[in-house]
């Protein structure tokens, strides 16, 4: 039963509004287009990546931490400075 009457219990707002927050937060992140270290404006998927940013990309140091599939589906770059951002890791931080 809720309590006081209210159309909607204390608890479920608060599930609801941590819910947005994360929504929110997750729709920050992968709409970020910006570069965090040189501005750049637009980080890559490695789709939009041509041949040769791709073998640049292949041997960037975060190559060697983690598998070229796992950074072909959850991580973008910059192609000024080759900053390369993971977006997965940051989404389960929420």
């Amino acid at each position: 039963m809720r309590e006081d009457d209210a159309l909607v219990s204390h608890g479920a707002i608060a599930k609801l509004h941590e819910a947005l927050f994360a929504s929110k937060h997750l729709f920050t992140m992968m709409t970020q287009d910006k570069c965090p270290k040189c501005d750049k404006p637009r980080l890559k998927s490695w789709e939009e990546l041509n041949d040769e940013e791709r073998e640049v990309v292949k041997r960037l140091p975060e190559s060697a931490d983690y598998s070229l599939a796992e950074r072909k589906t959850s991580h973008r770059w910059c192609t000024r400075c080759w900053n390369e951002e993971m977006s997965t890791d940051e989404m389960r931080l929420i």
